[in-house]
C-alpha cells in the first residue's frame, strides 16, 4: 500500500505533531509499505528523517490530511488513479486562525463527511466529540516507542519531590499554572524541572532545550510528579512517557486534555479541578511518597499505556488493516 500524508500546507517543524507524523511514516515503511510525506517547508531538526516530497502523487493509494489546514487540498486532489481520502485528527485545532472556534471546527469536519472521507482520531475525547455532531471515526492511537521510556533509578527517596512539566508559551498548554504552583510551594522541598522546543524566562533548577530521546529519558527519571496542566490535547505524549519513566502523573481534569484514555483519577493518575486541588495532592504526595497506593497508581498507569495505548507497531499495523477495510 503507498500511504500519503498531507502537511502541504502546515510543513514540518520542531514539534511533536510533526514528530508523531515522521515516527507513523517510519514504522509503515518498516511494516513493508510504501509511505510519504509531502511538504514544501521542511524545519524538523529533531532526528534524521526522509526528507518529504513536494507535491501529491498521483499514484497513492491513501491521501491522509493531518491538520485542518491540510484539509481542503486534500478534498481538492485529483488525478487519474483516484486516492482514498481520510484526516487524521490528532487535535482539535481551534488556535487555528481560520478554524477558531468549536462551530468553524464542525463546520469543517462535516465538509470531510460529505466528502467521504474517511475520519480518525487518537483519542477518545475526540471520537465522542465528533459522535455528538452525528460523524463516525475511528480510534487508531499513534502509539510510543516502548523501548525509549524506561525507569532509569535515579530518583532519591530522601531528598525533595522534583516535579516537571513540558513548557511551551502556547496558552492551552497552561504552562502559568505550573509557574505558580512553584511560586506557592517554593524549593525548601521542591524541585522544578521541565524540557521544551524554547527556554522560558521563569527561574526553574533544570531546563532541558529540545532534548535528545535519551536526555528526556533521564529527565522524565529524575521526576517524582509529572504535571500536566494543558487544556486541549489529542492524545497528549510527555505524560504517557514520564509515567512510563516512572512518574506519578497529576493533570488537570479538562475534558479536552488528551489524557482521560490513561490518566484515571486516584487509579492511574491524580486529576486535580483547580489549581488549589493540585496543590494539595502534591503536598500529601510529599508526605508520603513511599506510599503504596502511589507505587499502585504509578504500576497503573504503566499497564494501561502499554496494554490500551501501545506500540506504534500496533497501532500503524491497526491504521493498515482500517484503511484496507474501507478502500
Amino acid at each position: 500500500m503507498y500511504i500519503v500524508f498531507n502537511c502541504l500546507q502546515t510543513g514540518l517543524g520542531n514539534n511533536g505533531g510533526t514528530r508523531t507524523i515522521i515516527n507513523c511514516q517510519r514504522v509503515l515503511e518498516r511494516l513493508g509499505h510504501r509511505c510519504d510525506i509531502v511538504a514544501t517547508v521542511d524545519k524538523f531538526t529533531w532526528f534524521h528523517h526522509k526528507k518529504p516530497i513536494k507535491t501529491i502523487p498521483k499514484d497513492a493509494n491513501w491521501l491522509i490530511a493531518t491538520s485542518c489546514t491540510s484539509v481542503q487540498s486534500t478534498i481538492d486532489f485529483k488525478s487519474k488513479i483516484m486516492p482514498n481520502k481520510a484526516w487524521y485528527i490528532r487535535a482539535h485545532e481551534t488556535w487555528n486562525p481560520k478554524f477558531p472556534n468549536d462551530d468553524k471546527m464542525g463546520e469543517l469536519y462535516h465538509k470531510c463527511k460529505d466528502a467521504g472521507m474517511l475520519m480518525i482520531v487518537n483519542s477518545e475525547w475526540q471520537k465522542q466529540n465528533l459522535e455528538w455532531m452525528k460523524i463516525k471515526s475511528h480510534i487508531i492511537y499513534q502509539g510510543l516507542d516502548l523501548p525509549l521510556w524506561q525507569n532509569q533509578g535515579i530518583r532519591d527517596a530522601n531528598k525533595k519531590v522534583t516535579i516537571g512539566c513540558l513548557y511551551t508559551p502556547q496558552p492551552r498548554k497552561r504552562w502559568k499554572d505550573f509557574v505558580k504552583i512553584a511560586d506557592q510551594l517554593g524549593t525548601d522541598h521542591y524541585k522544578w524541572v521541565a524540557y521544551g522546543t524554547t527556554s522560558p524566562e521563569d527561574e526553574l533548577d533544570t531546563f532541558i532545550e529540545q532534548p535528545s530521546a535519551t536526555a528526556l529519558c533521564r529527565l522524565y527519571s529524575m521526576c517524582d510528579i509529572w504535571f500536566a496542566p494543558t487544556a486541549s490535547e489529542g492524545l497528549h505524549n510527555p505524560p504517557m512517557e514520564a509515567s512510563l519513566c516512572g512518574c506519578l502523573i497529576v493533570c488537570s481534569n479538562n475534558f479536552r486534555n488528551g489524557m482521560s484514555d490513561y490518566a484515571l483519577h486516584k487509579t492511574s493518575a491524580l486529576v486535580y479541578k483547580d489549581i488549589h486541588e493540585a496543590i494539595q495532592y502534591i503536598k500529601t504526595f510529599a508526605k508520603n511518597k513511599n506510599n503504596e497506593n502511589y507505587k499502585q497508581m504509578i504500576l497503573n498507569s504503566q499497564n494501561l499505556i502499554i496494554d490500551k495505548i501501545g506500540s506504534r507497531e500496533k497501532n500503524m499495523n491497526k491504521l493498515v488493516d482500517l484503511l484496507v477495510e474501507h478502500e
